[in-house]
This record gives C-alpha cells, structure tokens and sequence, in this order.
C-alpha cells in the first residue's frame, strides 16, 4: 500500500511539472517574436516642420525613390509650439540612409521648375519623400522640407541676382533665354547689407555659355499689361510662368557679348525688360524740367523726344528733390519733373562715339542758345499718354542752362515747334 501512495505522488509531481512546461514554452515563443519584430524593425528619426498639414500618425509613409522605407508613427507640437515634431519608425536595413545630409520633404500636388507633381496623392494622400545621405555621420534628427531639395551638385553656372523689386520669386522658379527654359531659381534670401532681394540661380549646361559679362536680367511676370505712348500692351507666357512668374536674361540692346563670368557673379535683376533696356544706357546727363501746364498723362519711364525719336527717360514725376522754396522763387507756378538724356540711344545731335557726359553737356548747352526747347506732347490719344518733346523753336525768348539747388533747368517752352 506504502509502495502504491509513493508511485501516485511521484506521477503527481511528473503531471504538475509537465504543465508548467506549456507557459514557459509559450512565453519563449513569444518573446523569440517580439524580439524578431523588434530586429527588423529599424531606428525612430525625429523630423522637425513647421506644420503637418498632410500628415498622419500611423498613415503617412516615407518613401525613398518610390519605395516604402518608414511609416509615421507619431506627431505632437514642439515644446515652445512652433514647430511640428514628427517621429517615424524606418524600416530595417535603412540605417545607412540616415547620414547628415540626407534631405527630407511632403509630396503634395504642386507645379514646379518640372511641371506638375505629385498628382498621386490626390488619391493616396500626401506621403514624404527622402534623398538618402552620403556623407557624415549617422543622425536620428533632420528638418522637413516643404519643398523638394534642389540638387548642389548641379552641373551648370550659379548667379547672385540682387533685386529691389518687391515682387518675391520662390525657389523652383524658372529661368529662360529668349523663351527657352535654362536654369532655376535655386535659393531665395534677402541682403540685409544692401536691403535687396537675393536669387541664386543655376544655368544648366550647354546655356551656362550665354551668362557672360555683358548679359543683363529680368523679372517675367507671365501676364503683364503696359500702357505707353506705344499704345496698350498684354503678353501672356507659358502657364508656369503666369501663376509663379519668372526670370529671362539676354544682351543688352547693341551689346556684343562679354567675358565668360565666373560662379556665384553678382548681377542686378530688373524689375522688367524695359527697366533692363533703360539701364544700359549708362552714359546720361539729367535735366529738370519747370512745366507750367497739366503734367498728367506723363510718368517715370515715359520718352523724352527729338523730333519722334526717343534719346533720353523721364525718372520722377513730380520731382521731390527741389525744396518749396526754389519752386517759390519762380516767377510762374511749376511742376518740376526730374529726367535724363541718354546719348547711346541715337547720334541725334551729330557728335563723334566716345564723347564724355560733360561734352555732351556743353554740346545741349550750344544748342539751347540756338533755340532747342522742351515740351509736353501727347504721345498717344488712346490713353492720353505724354512724353516730353525736344525741338527748335523759331525765335524763341532768350533762355540757357540754369542750376536750381544742384540740379541744371532745361528751358522749356509752349509754342508749336517749327524747323530750324
């Protein structure tokens, strides 16, 4: 009986230990799977943006050249509510993706230097894109771009555009030469030395060869209306152009082209062509003009005239540089208006190239005595544009060059003119 109980016990203690088998056997299997879904999983970056418009926690996928590498895992604010900080949990066998230059931005619809992208997350949602690092060391932390990097390793020439216009082109704009696209507006800053805007832009090869030292450049505004003397007018350019605007270049007007520049050269950029073609005008002797009569109609930038042909720019209407006191001291009420002859426009007073500013000066000043006065004339009846008009009056009342706090007074007169 004794031998019978002691065989009952110990198949009782066989029997309890044989049970508790099945949950250590369990709890290794299940922690041989938690520790292979942890291996293959990779590390958690953190990405700072501004905002996560698009963006959603365990929904939005990070791509690299189309090919699903992380998943967002979670969004929450910034400590001090600025920024957007955005945590993602990378696939395995991404680690060496991770270095200090790697880029990363959303991909949302968009038009830009290559047309439109992105049409795909109209449907699938907005997901973000990565250009994988090469160089420096691994990082867990990087800034969300709202906008595709642009490429440094670009072949190509860069430019520095310095522009006071208060017209902001974005990064991506294009660049053309005579309608033809060449570059892009790769970086978008402001010189807080100069007070101007700063475009840096590249020009793809084989176009890099037309930057030389004599090409000017200028803001395309895509739909652009102009009224002048000439008349009305609108030019339309391509979509991209009239929804983000633009910037063309080319030589200026009777320029051959320069010397070839180097990278990073600093050029001006023009508010328009116009302003561009005006400008290269660099020799000019400014004048102020009294007018007793209606100077409406007559604005900067209209044509001051020598028998129809232009030769010089009106710069301020009216002038502001002459103090109440000088325009007292006239013996009519006038409207001063400040302008410039430009004498690389036309030889309209036969002088031999290479004269100087000042013997131009002496050369009007000979001219004034033998009559040469200026008016306001309608240029055009359409919209009643006006440009200040030179010619030889018959007879005219004695008149010469006279200075008015710095500034010499071109004589103007109200008689019709006749020829010399």
């Amino acid at each position: 009986m004794m031998e019978e109980n002691k065989n009952i016990e110990s198949l009782r203690r066989v029997h309890f230990n044989s049970i508790w088998l099945v949950p250590i056997v369990a709890i290794l299997v299940a922690s041989w799977m938690l520790y292979q879904n942890w291996s293959s999983q990779g590390s958690i970056i953190t990405l700072v943006a501004s905002n996560a418009d698009g963006l959603e926690a365990g929904q939005t996928k990070l791509k690299a050249r189309n090919v699903d590498v992380g998943r967002v895992i979670d969004i929450r604010l910034s400590d001090d509510y600025d920024n957007a900080i955005i945590k993602v949990r990378m696939n395995q066998g991404t680690q060496g993706m991770l270095r200090e230059d790697a880029k990363f931005w959303v991909v949302k619809p968009r038009i830009g230097k290559d047309g439109v992208s992105g049409l795909g997350t109209l449907l699938s949602g907005a997901y973000i894109d990565m250009s994988p690092g090469e160089q420096g060391r691994e990082s867990a932390n990087f800034t969300l771009l709202s906008q595709p990097p642009l490429s440094n390793n670009e072949e190509g020439i860069r430019i520095i555009l310095h522009s006071t216009d208060s017209a902001k082109l974005d990064v991506g704009t294009l660049v053309h030469f005579r309608g033809y696209e060449v570059g892009y507006v790769e970086e978008v800053g402001f010189d807080t030395d100069t007070g101007t805007i700063t475009y840096r832009i590249v020009v793809q090869p084989p176009y890099d060869a037309l930057v030389n030292s004599s090409v000017q450049f200028w803001i395309t505004p895509g739909l652009s209306f102009r009224s002048s003397v000439q008349g009305f007018e609108v030019k339309l350019d391509s979509l991209e152009t009239f929804l983000s605007g633009g910037i063309s270049f080319g030589l200026g007007k009777g320029k051959a082209p320069g010397k070839p520049v180097e990278d990073l050269t600093s050029f001006s950029l023009f508010a328009s062509k116009t302003d561009a073609d005006n400008h290269f005008y660099e020799q000019a002797a400014e004048y102020v003009f009294l007018f007793d009569s209606n100077v409406s109609g007559l604005a900067a930038g209209a044509d001051v005239e020598f028998r129809g042909v232009r030769v010089g720019s009106v710069l301020e209407v009216p002038f502001n540089g002459l103090s109440v006191d000088a325009l007292a001291s006239q013996d009519r009420p006038v409207i001063p208006v400040l302008a410039r002859i430009e004498p690389q426009r036309l030889n309209a007073f036969s002088v031999p190239e290479g004269q100087s500013v000042e013997q131009w000066k002496a050369l009007l000043e000979d001219r004034i005595e033998k009559g040469l006065r200026a008016r306001l004339e309608i240029g055009n009846y359409l919209n009643a544009a006006k440009v200040i008009s030179l010619d030889f009056m018959d007879n005219p009342p004695a008149a010469e060059l006279q200075e008015l706090e710095g500034y010499q007074v071109f004589p103007t007169g109200a008689r019709l003119f006749c020829e010399p």
